[in-house]
């Protein structure tokens, strides 16, 4: 289920999102915005200043920044300006209707229905197509588990570029699965330049751009077919996202790619 996220903006309003074209945002790293940025991707956001909600976006990217803010997020490009007072959307979600968040914070889940409705958004995210390739993702620093360093993924990024494609399977749209309980087809993420070349690239290969949305049997053949086979399937896919990579600044030819199979 989607959250919304209140998201103040301290000196920054309408006029200057407009004239700035701004597409991203940050918080300080603290337990509690931590936990709610690690979960926002395909969650509402309001930004709010001078009493008002004055835009209303979808998260898309999340990104480590350098400096006192560093869990920032993009938005996608459809960001909607509004007038909608903070009091009434307040009532919506029972807090005073005076009550303005100091800072980023996700709404109680008990209010969510009632507030898409009342900000006239569909709770589903059947028609949001992410745009998460759109900017190079700086590297996360590796994690520890059971003794040995290791990728901090984003498990969400694989749910992503699923769902960018339509949950069919990128070598061949014929390939059929099977329907999961949320109604969907059952595929599987596969990072194209291997998470095992993390440290290889400038840029984190970890994102939505690098992620290709495969049957099982596609899946398992990329790891463990013959090298013509594989070779072949490997060109289809480098070609359907090369233009993803040069824009996360993902820097590799279609030789060097089969070299790391």
């Amino acid at each position: 289920m989607n959250n919304i996220i209140l998201q103040p903006t301290g000196g920054e309003d309408e006029k200057d999102f407009q004239r700035e074209n701004y597409i991203q945002w940050a918080e300080k790293d603290i337990p509690r915005y931590r936990k709610i940025w690690e979960d926002s991707v395909g969650d509402t956001v309001l930004l709010i200043n001078k009493g008002k909600i004055f835009a209303i976006a979808k998260i898309e990217e999340l990104v480590i920044f350098d400096g006192d803010y560093p869990l920032g997020y993009y938005w996608n490009d459809n960001i909607q300006y509004t007038d909608i007072p903070l009091s009434k959307f307040n009532e919506i979600v029972g807090y005073k209707s005076n009550f303005t968040p100091r800072s980023f914070m996700a709404i109680k889940k008990d209010n969510l229905k009632e507030s898409f409705e009342f900000l006239n958004i569909k709770q589903s995210e059947e028609n949001v197509k992410s745009n998460t390739e759109i900017y190079p993702e700086i590297k996360k620093p590796k994690i520890t588990e059971l003794e040995k360093e290791v990728v901090d993924r984003n498990s969400e990024y694989k749910n992503i570029a699923i769902k960018n494609a339509n949950f069919k399977c990128e070598l061949d749209e014929s390939h059929i699965t099977f329907i999961k309980d949320d109604k969907t087809q059952y595929m599987e993420g596969h990072h194209l330049i291997p998470i095992s070349q993390y440290d290889s690239f400038e840029h984190s290969v970890d994102v939505v751009a690098n992620i290709v949305s495969l049957c099982p049997t596609c899946h398992r053949m990329l790891h463990f077919g013959n090298k013509q086979n594989r070779d072949i399937a490997l060109e289809k896919l480098f070609n359907k996202k090369i233009d993803g990579f040069k824009k996360v600044g993902l820097d590799i030819t279609l030789e060097n790619l089969k070299k790391l199979y």
